[in-house]
């Protein structure tokens, strides 16, 4: 389809998305209405991604990121936790972002880390200024056809300049001087507040939705963005992470007494019952597990070119990381299922326990793929966990 035409499509999806939010999102509570507009987003979106578009090939232009945004947002229908709500939309508007990286015929499990760690800001981005673009591509479509369409097209173009400046200038005058307010209530005997506030909603819906979906169909060229290649040697680098598998080791070596020596050696020990022991150094055990996977990640890049002996040592090393990785989160686990038994579960709870499951998907990921010398797949094994 030419790309005009392909733009007076999106237009028109846009402006009817854009209707249709605004009628949803003035619910005081948004609830099933969030759901049915991501519903009828996503499927706008697969809709001009398959059909509006040749390429890139159908294998790399998978649906579930759509599906997954969908499904998440439809969460918002079945709990009414203010954090939980949150984390449902973010990771709705972040699965949103990763079609935009399909868009540019890039495979999402051969997409490398700072691809998918900027797709949000190239979403966002092409959201705010997307409609540009598709403006200009709309000009032929206004420029064709016989002179009165052409002037009504016009006509058109300035009535939609004109309305914000008016709305803006009249309201400013009106705030100014009295009389010029009564002469214009009597002029027009309706109250604008509401028509600006739908105005505005409409417009702005309108505006990002056919940004995105210009961007989805009609990607812009991005510049291709690499991670630096310093490299320090492999000696300093199996140096640090020596020193850090040391440290874990210690680390879990104490814990084994605890675990095994069960309330009366913590006791003597500490001085604390099992649950109080079980309260202190739970999130200092999760972040130390969540920031030894960059450290990971990272470590065959500062490596540099490696000899197969180095290369060796090197992934022995990542491998022993991650076993202890893996048994330090394992003892946060531990700890936390003693202090539900013990304090109950709460919201704090089962979400610290989710982000602790999430961490051991990641580490299996990173077994599957840093381990394997096939880095790029870590970032979206990671996405995938995440979801």
């Amino acid at each position: 389809m030419p790309p005009s035409r392909t733009a007076r499509t999106i237009a028109g999806a846009a402006f009817a998305l854009g209707l249709l939010g605004d009628q949803l999102f003035r619910a005081p509570l948004w609830g099933l209405n969030l759901a049915l507009w991501a519903i009828a987003f996503a499927g706008h979106g697969l809709m001009l991604a398959y059909t509006e578009r040749a390429t890139p090939p159908p294998g790399k232009r998978l649906p579930w990121p759509w599906l997954a945004a969908a499904f998440f947002a439809g969460m918002w229908t079945l709990r009414d936790a203010p954090l939980l709500l949150a984390v449902d939309l973010l990771a709705a508007l972040a699965l949103l972002s990763l079609p935009l990286v399909q868009a540019h015929g890039i495979a999402l499990r051969a997409a490398g880390t700072v691809a998918i760690l900027l797709a949000p800001v190239r979403a966002a981005w092409h959201a705010a200024t997307g409609g540009f673009t598709l403006v200009f591509a709309l000009r032929p479509l206004a420029l064709a056809g016989p002179a009165v369409t052409q002037r009504a097209s016009a006509i058109g173009v300035g009535l939609l300049l004109a309305v914000p400046l008016v709305l803006v200038f009249g309201s400013l005058f009106a705030s100014a001087d009295p009389l010029f307010s009564a002469a214009i209530s009597s002029l027009i005997q309706v109250d604008l507040g509401p028509v600006v506030s739908h105005l505005f909603v409409v417009s702005a819906l309108t505006w990002t939705t056919a940004g995105y979906l210009w961007a989805i169909v009609r990607p812009a060229p991005v510049p291709e963005v690499a991670l630096p290649r310093l490299s320090i040697g492999v000696l300093p680098v199996l140096t640090a992470l020596g020193a850090t598998a040391f440290v874990f080791t210690l680390f879990v070596a104490t814990q084994a007494g605890s675990l095994f020596g069960g309330e009366a050696f913590v006791r003597a020990e500490t001085g604390l019952t099992y649950a109080e022991y079980a309260r202190q150094g739970f999130f200092q055990m999760m972040f130390a597990s969540a920031l030894s996977l960059p450290v990971v990640y990272v470590a065959p890049f500062l490596g540099g070119r490696l000899r197969e002996p180095d290369s060796r040592s090197l992934r022995a090393l990542l491998a022993v990381q991650l076993g202890l990785t893996g048994l330090v989160l394992a003892s946060a686990l531990w700890r936390m299922g003693l202090y539900v038994r013990v304090y109950g579960l709460t919201e704090d709870r089962l979400y610290g326990t989710t982000v602790m499951l999430w961490i051991a998907a990641t580490i299996g990921v990173f077994a599957r793929t840093v381990l394997r010398e096939r880095p790029r797949g870590a970032a979206f094994g990671s996405v995938v966990a995440a979801a």
